[in-house]
């Protein structure tokens, strides 16, 4: 499990926001808690990609601090990280990736 602390704040109109102490770049907004959750997951997911393709730190998370909670990110979305992560850093392609899956 990778889950990065995030702080939501009620905004005026009803939403939300979220930031995240450990990835500065990543913020999401929503209509209500729940839409705020689904996309801070997806905005983590994307700050971490963006890492990865500026051959950026990939941050491990810290401990929640009072007020935060933790977003979690979804499995799939860490194999897809993990697997560009690997190809940055052997310098595969997609092609060459497609050709070893057959």
């Amino acid at each position: 499990m990778v889950a990065y602390p995030a702080l939501f704040m009620p905004e005026d109109d009803g939403g939300f926001s979220v930031i995240f102490r450990d990835l500065p770049e990543a913020n999401a907004f929503g209509d209500d808690l729940e839409r705020t959750l689904v996309a801070a997951m997806y905005v983590v997911g994307v700050a971490l990609e963006f890492r990865i393709k500026d051959d950026e730190p990939w941050p491990e998370p810290s401990s929640v601090a009072p007020g935060e909670r933790l977003i979690e990110l979804p499995v799939l979305t860490l194999a897809k990280l993990a697997l560009m992560r690997r190809m940055h850093e052997t310098g595969a392609s997609k092609v060459e990736l497609a050709r070893l899956l057959g």
